[in-house]
């Protein structure tokens, strides 16, 4: 991040240039991610796997809360945010734990994932698609599941011969989980005894599919 920042200072373009810091820690506060010249309701920070040098696999966190408190005595209540989490190839849910450990706390509006897998043969994996997804959205717990990146791409060149592309919907990927969890661990009952399925675990999020030059308004 600093050498890509050094890089866009050289151009001599920009007024200025500021680094995106890391979203980490036992009980980040979303609030040390403000910086001018953004108001300071508003902040914007990253998240990444561990291991990850190319930030391959990493996500915007863009947090925000328009009422903030003026008290000095505010409690992380007042202070809490919401966010809207963007990865273009996917983040494993391991690295979004600091989301669920934030103080002042996040409650996720939007999570934009791709639902495709892609890899180049079976060694590297691109875009981590849509059980990825799944697992992170049960730490996430986001309002909406917006795809995104999911365009297909025409390869050339010796790449494309090992590129892979596993196209899943989100009904197909919430299936598909269902089946391999009931092969693993058999029929799964609820507290009142009803057999638990996809439904029960997914039937509040709002899928949406946005198209290029499109918009939606989140409540």
């Amino acid at each position: 991040m600093k050498k890509a920042a050094a890089l866009i200072h050289s151009w001599n373009h920009f007024r200025s240039v500021n680094t995106i810091i890391p979203f980490t820690g036992a009980a980040p506060d979303w609030q040390d991610s403000a910086m001018p010249p953004l108001p300071e309701w508003l902040s914007i920070s990253q998240l990444a796997a561990e291991k990850d040098s190319l930030y391959s696999h990493s996500a915007l966190l863009i947090a925000f809360n328009t009422t903030p408190s003026t008290s000095s005595s505010a409690s992380s209540v007042s202070d809490a945010a919401e966010a809207v989490i963007y990865t273009p190839h996917g983040i494993p849910a391991a690295a979004l734990s600091p989301v669920s450990a934030a103080d002042p706390p996040i409650h996720t509006l939007a999570f934009l994932h791709g639902l495709h897998a892609v890899s180049i043969g079976p060694a590297q994996q691109l875009n981590l698609g849509a059980h990825n997804r799944l697992e992170a959205q049960r730490i996430l717990k986001a309002k909406y599941w917006v795809g995104t990146h999911d365009e297909v791409k025409k390869g050339g060149g010796l790449v494309n011969w090992f590129l892979r592309r596993k196209i899943y919907t989100v009904k197909e990927a919430v299936e598909e989980e269902r089946r391999w969890i009931k092969r693993v661990n058999g029929d799964v009952r609820m507290a009142n005894g009803r057999l638990k399925n996809s439904a029960d675990e997914w039937g509040d999020v709002r899928f949406e599919e946005v198209g290029n030059g499109e918009s939606r308004v989140l409540e």
